[in-house]
């Protein structure tokens, strides 16, 4: 008998935890909450949707704040989440995590959340890449990476968010019963466990300047930002899906905020500043030749060496914006990225290796950023 419009979030521990809850701030998420889980308990949290499910586990990971009670969870978390979360990388970096590789566990893990024949069919097996937000992956694959994830972890609390969401029938009961780390919707599988909850929902709480010196280049900038805007905006309408599956968010971001502003706010200073120095020029060499007009003999061969400096620098200066560019938009896919898996990193303990990876990725925008400050 199948139970519906009931999501099910499931807690596994080998260590036991406590959560008290009693809360009497005006409309609070969740109040008068007793929970005690102790070692080997498997439980199940059922309701509608709503109820509160996946605020009770946020609760347990401590992204929730506790107005009165206590949260008390004893030993290492694995957690999945209910909106499934991929790295951009390799099938086995996602479920390695960072941990070390262990071939035997790596394998019984492939096997338990039913992974073999999806790598099979994959062109490189575990070593294939997997587009920014699994984009390669079907929604089933995507939640079975996750429990391969979490169970790789040997974890001593498991945190489950309705795991089998995006998983059919058959492979859910494979998982359920290979696994026995989750449960489905249906009685026969949560008549299994220890302790099952429902509870419903008690309350929600919700809780330029511009450096213009002329009118002539605020019209110029203008225009000039209104053209590519707009033809930005054609094209990112206009691209099929293909592109936005192999384009990082964070290049495509980078192109509509940082280039932008560029034009915005940049360039009509830097084109102020350019005609007033081309004048400045002008003038000053016009008046030496008008004084001595033999110092032609020095300007001439000086002009010419600019104007080869200025194409050198150019073709140079181009490079090392685009490579800056490039950089940069990894810097804020990696951090896009992050941010939307930030409860999953701190359910893992990760922290520590995510913020060292945003270092490197910084640094390794920061060496172009460098040269191309040098160069100007």
């Amino acid at each position: 008998m199948l139970i519906p419009d009931l999501g099910t979030v499931f807690i596994e521990t080998k260590v036991s935890f406590t959560l008290y809850i009693d809360q009497f701030y005006p409309k609070p998420t969740l109040t008068n909450i007793n929970l005690v889980v102790q070692f080997g308990e498997k439980i199940a949290v059922c309701g509608e949707v709503g109820s509160g499910k996946s605020t009770l586990i946020a609760t347990i990971l401590g992204e929730v704040p506790n107005i009165n009670g206590i949260v008390q969870v004893h030993g290492k978390v694995a957690y999945v989440s209910q909106t499934t979360w991929i790295q951009t990388g390799t099938i086995q970096e996602n479920i390695l995590f960072g941990a070390n590789m262990d071939k035997h566990r790596y394998q019984e893990v492939l096997e338990k959340c039913s992974l073999i024949k999806d790598l099979e069919l994959l062109p490189f097996g575990d070593c294939t890449i997997i587009g920014e937000r699994g984009v390669n992956l079907s929604g089933g694959q995507k939640q079975r990476v996750q429990l391969a994830r979490a169970l790789y972890q040997d974890a001593d609390v498991y945190l489950l968010d309705d795991p089998f969401s995006a998983v059919d029938a058959h492979t859910a009961t494979s998982l359920f019963n290979s696994l026995w780390l989750a449960v489905d919707v249906q009685d026969s599988s949560i008549s299994r466990l220890k302790l099952i909850l429902v509870y419903s929902l008690i309350g929600c709480g919700v809780s330029i300047f511009l450096l213009l010196r002329s009118y002539i280049v605020v019209a110029l900038g203008l225009s000039t930002s209104k053209s590519i805007f707009s033809k930005l905006m054609t094209s990112l309408f206009r691209a099929p899906m293909s592109f936005y599956d192999s384009t990082p968010s964070g290049r495509i971001l980078s192109r509509v905020s940082s280039d932008l502003s560029v034009v915005d706010l940049e360039l009509a200073f830097n084109i102020n500043l350019s005609i007033g120095s081309t004048w400045n020029t002008i003038f000053t060499l016009g008046v030496l030749v008008f004084l001595t007009w033999p110092i032609l003999i020095v300007i001439i061969p000086m002009v010419y060496i600019t104007i080869l400096l200025q194409r050198f620098y150019s073709a140079s200066a181009k490079e090392l914006v685009r490579i800056n560019g490039t950089t940069m938009s990894s810097v804020a896919s990696y951090l896009a990225e992050s941010n939307v898996g930030a409860v999953t990193i701190r359910a893992f303990g990760e922290e520590e290796r995510f913020f060292s990876k945003y270092l490197q990725l910084v640094d390794a925008n920061a060496s172009p950023f460098f040269h191309k400050f040098s160069t100007n």
